[in-house]
């Protein structure tokens, strides 16, 4: 039976006929609720800047446990629990709608104890290590979100996926085709934030999620070199695919070192694929209001972005707020170029300079950083923890932000630098060199520094150069502004989306 929706306009679960392009957003993160990385922070901006281009969205994620821990509003729905059937299993889900005064779009919260109850969202806090059940929770929530929708009556004009996690959507939804007209009018969009993860597991289980073997062959949509690949049967199956900045669309077909095995896949269906750059929520990365900030500024009151840096300097015990200032907020992972940032350490700290990291990940790193941080007291902080505060304070009071990427298929965290006026030292590969412009190749355009070769004597080059643009205080305060210029919002981002959709449904045999 579906769901009553009798709740008044701001609580209904389905919209209305005149509600514009209905898009449902099926995704693991959405930040504030669930944040890892720059995944939740973008379905969740993405999905408010689409609401005002005429577009209905609703979101929909798995239940994990910190989502029913959180200080926000849930409201079990009026549909009974559920089982969805996949394979063998009987899955017991039960349907929440979570509440929020400033949300112009719906969240719908999946409840699948067995898969999401626990701490942790992708990797396990008690042994760091990635749960190995992932690929089968993740394809079970994809069954969920097809079953749900059917169950309430809300039928999308586009289902909108992001990543492995979702990837198995459109198969799904194929498969309810099979046995009702509920989907025929449905287009599938599948967002590729980072392709490095693919959602990999045993043939096994194949069996496991009723999936037949018929596709589980060389080149065929489920097998990737004997093993179940979640990623590639979403990038073979969904209408559209979208990798989040234009240069990271060309790097995944270029090869191995951005495609990670899916190159050709990605290349077989270019005729599919764009590049739409994310940007960022610039309500909450907002220096003239940012209330983590010791001190609000703006282009026009720059020189207020000091007190920033000494505000900061005193949080994490930096002892020189002279110095010129390097942070970095980051997961230390092998992508994010720690391990050059390791090689370049001690001849970094040969300059004047400080260093405050924001981050946790693969454990060698957190010593590296730990071990630093206690050699070079009152000039090195690392903090591991997830610090909301931190970050903002570090855009804020950082003089650079270092993002020496080894790829960075959009990146997020330059882009805020940018509106910050905290002067992005980059390495030119996806969304980073989409978003910088660096200072010395285009003197009158630049908003930060480039580099090209992924070493340690790039970074400190670049390091070098950035020092010479802070020495010049014409020349640094021209840079600043411009970057704090830049468009770096949803707004364009928005657009092309629903630009795309609009294109999409115009092939559908019938208006849905």
């Amino acid at each position: 039976m579906p769901i009553p929706t009798g709740l008044g306009d701001s609580r209904r679960v389905v919209p209305s006929p005149r509600d514009g392009t209905r898009v449902v957003m099926a995704a693991s993160e959405l930040a504030p609720y669930v944040k890892v990385g720059g995944l939740g922070e973008a379905v969740a901006a993405l999905s408010r800047a689409l609401t005002g281009l005429d577009c209905d969205v609703t979101a929909i994620l798995p239940g994990y446990r910190a989502v029913f821990e959180g200080p926000w509003d849930l409201e079990r729905q009026s549909l009974p629990s559920f089982t969805v059937p996949v394979g063998e299993q009987h899955r017991r889900v039960s349907l929440w709608r979570l509440h929020a005064s400033d949300l112009p779009f719906r969240v719908l919260v999946l409840e699948d104890a067995p898969g999401f109850d626990r701490t942790g969202v992708y990797t396990d806090p008690a042994t760091g290590e990635g749960f190995p059940d992932d690929a089968e929770r993740f394809a079970v929530f994809s069954r969920a979100v097809i079953e749900t929708l059917q169950r309430i009556d809300l039928v999308p004009d586009v289902l909108h996926i992001h990543d492995y996690p979702t990837a198995l959507v459109p198969r799904w939804m194929r498969e309810a085709g099979a046995r009702t007209a509920f989907f025929e009018n449905t287009a599938t969009v599948l967002t590729l934030h980072n392709v490095a993860f693919q959602g990999l597991a045993s043939d096994a289980l194949l069996d496991r999620l009723g999936l037949g073997r018929e596709d589980f062959h060389p080149g065929g949509p489920l097998e990737f070199w004997g093993r179940v690949n979640l990623l590639k049967a979403g990038a073979l199956d969904a209408d559209a695919l979208v990798a989040v900045s234009g240069r990271y669309a060309a790097e995944i077909r270029s090869g191995p070192e951005f495609g990670f095995g899916l190159e050709g896949v990605f290349a077989s269906r270019a005729d599919a694929l764009t590049g739409i750059r994310n940007g960022i929520d610039t309500a909450v990365w907002n220096p003239a209001a940012d209330p983590h900030l010791a001190q609000t500024y703006t282009a026009a009151t720059l020189g207020e972005k000091r007190r920033n840096k000494e505000a900061l300097c005193r949080r994490t015990g930096l002892a020189d707020s002279s110095a010129p200032l390097l942070g970095m907020i980051t997961r230390l992972a092998d992508q994010k170029g720690i391990d050059i940032l390791r090689a370049a350490a001690s001849r970094l700290l040969e300059r004047r300079v400080s260093l405050v990291v924001l981050g946790s990940g693969k454990p060698e790193y957190e010593s590296f950083l730990a071990a630093l941080a206690h050699d070079h007291p009152g000039r090195v902080h690392h903090d591991r923890s997830f610090n909301e505060s931190l970050a903002h304070a570090i855009q804020g009071g950082a003089d650079f932000l270092l993002v020496p990427s080894r790829y960075e298929p959009c990146g997020l965290t330059q882009m805020v630098a940018l509106r910050y006026g905290t002067l992005p030292i980059v390495r030119r590969t996806g969304g980073l060199a989409e978003t910088v412009v660096d200072v010395d190749a285009e003197p009158d355009r630049g908003t930060g520094i480039v580099f090209d070769a992924y070493t340690a004597g790039a970074l400190l080059d670049a390091v070098d150069r950035a020092l010479a643009v802070a020495a010049d205080p014409v020349r640094d305060a021209e840079a600043r502004r411009r970057a704090m210029a830049a468009d770096v919002s949803w707004a364009p981002a928005a657009r092309a989306y629903a630009d795309l959709y609009r294109r999409l449904l115009r092939q559908r045999p019938a208006a849905s």
